[in-house]
């Protein structure tokens, strides 16, 4: 299986709400709840800060594509929610080379 270099980036929380069309708390509020979201890498010299990859992101949307497959995309929860999404909009607002 082959990787581009973009699938290695990795995403700050303010990125991710981005993509998410959510605000970054509940990208942490996700991510603690340990369900399917990614869960985030800790760099730094105190791995005191968060960052998720690109690629767990796009496999992420992608194992949601076969799960839930027929429903909307971009259909995403209520955002004070724990919640996951259905279906993510990664992929349309990140232009990834393959």
């Amino acid at each position: 299986m082959t990787t581009s270099l973009d699938e290695h980036r990795l995403l700050s929380a303010t990125s991710v709400a981005e993509l998410f069309d959510v605000k970054r708390s509940t990208i942490y509020r996700w991510s603690n709840a340990k369900n399917r979201f990614p869960q985030p890498v800790k760099v730094g010299a105190y791995e005191s800060t968060s960052r998720w990859r690109l690629r767990d992101l796009l496999e992420y949307q992608e194992q949601l594509k076969v799960k839930e497959k027929g429903s909307a995309v971009g259909k995403l929860p209520n955002p004070k929610s724990k919640e996951i999404p259905n279906e993510s909009p990664i992929v349309g607002k990140i232009a990834v080379n393959q």
